[in-house]
């Protein structure tokens, strides 16, 4: 008989023997996934006895029905050490946030004091993409005070402020913040260390149009552009630098103004009280 008509006659012991040894080979070579490798290390914990001593290894069967029974006390242990561990991420997640809130606290109340005026801290909890320039959403911690068109500025350390926008609409704890790049916001303005003024108004991005400059106004390229202090707005709070100069269609000069910090990393922010 040859081999040909053994395996066609016994063709599911064949086959057996065939996918046995395959399992066999992916089970011991060292290039298998990673659910292949586990399967492997599962079969070895439970069935191999052939390290073991020979006075132990009567005694194997019964250890190995052991383990099945302490199998699933590992499967509930390992179920809460998860749970423990969610806990503990919530917890430490919790007690930075409290840090950082101290931290905004305790450094707003030095600026306060460095400053001069009534300060408070804000924090953005929401602004949507359709008017990502337009307006945010903060959330205020002392919020019985602040009312409409309170000036609303982001600090650099070590002593840098910039113009972001003023209270638009308030609620409870939560206000809007009506953002300078807003096109309806219209802010007197000038530039710094010139009797320069202007209107600033907003275009949706990060460049701003300073309106209804004199033509023979001494602006330049590079010069930065504070906020006037004629309205309750204190006077000279950064707000951008020029970047281009233009005659408007009305006979005015025009001056393309780009934000001097970055609009889209609005996090921590103040409220100036007058």
């Amino acid at each position: 008989m040859t081999i040909r008509d053994f395996l066609r006659k016994n063709k599911p012991t064949s086959l057996f023997i065939f996918f046995t040894l395959l399992s066999i080979i992916f089970l011991s070579t060292e290039t298998i996934t990673k659910q292949v490798h586990s399967i492997r290390v599962f079969l070895i914990y439970f069935f191999s006895a052939s390290y073991l001593p020979v006075y132990k290894i009567v005694s194997y069967p019964f250890d190995t029905f052991d383990k099945f029974v302490q199998l699933s006390y590992l499967y509930e242990e390992n179920l809460k050490l998860k749970q423990l561990v969610k806990k503990l991420y919530v917890d430490k997640l919790y007690y930075d946030a409290l840090i950082e809130e101290k931290n905004i606290l305790q450094t707003v109340n030095k600026l306060s004091k460095k400053t001069g005026y009534k300060l408070c801290p804000a924090k953005v909890i929401s602004r949507d993409y359709k008017s990502w320039y337009d307006e945010c959403v903060i959330l205020i911690e002392n919020f019985s005070s602040v009312t409409k068109d309170l000036p609303v500025v982001v600090y650099f350390p070590p002593d840098k402020f910039y113009f972001v926008g003023r209270i638009w609409d308030v609620e409870k704890n939560v206000a809007k913040v009506l953002l300078v790049s807003n096109p309806l916001s219209m802010l007197p303005v000038k530039i710094k260390n010139k009797p320069v003024y202007g209107v600033l108004i907003g275009e949706s991005s990060v460049k701003l149009s300073m309106d209804y400059l004199l033509l023979e106004d001494d602006v330049k390229i590079g010069d930065i552009v504070v906020t006037s202090g004629i309205s309750n707005i204190p006077e000279g709070i950064e707000i951008g630098k020029v970047i281009d100069i233009d005659i408007s269609s009305t006979g005015f000069k025009k001056a393309v103004v780009k934000l001097s910090y970055n609009i889209n990393a609005l996090k921590n922010l103040i409220i100036i009280f007058p």
